[in-house]
């Protein structure tokens, strides 16, 4: 999945605020959630808010 303008900007601001750990939790955090959302993709069929016959859920 690949970030908006606006997420990117989001994600930036937070890690200039954050410390070193917190930055790396946003980090991880993030890649979490790309991970989960790709991974649900897949087993589901289709994108979220997208439409198709394949879908599962």
């Amino acid at each position: 999945m690949t970030l908006s303008q606006s997420e990117l900007m989001r994600l930036q601001e937070s890690l200039c605020r954050a410390d070193g750990v917190e930055a790396i939790r946003v980090v991880c955090q993030r890649i979490l959630r790309e991970l989960i959302e790709a991974e649900a993709t897949d087993v589901i069929g289709a994108a979220p808010h997208e439409h198709s016959d394949k879908r599962t859920t």
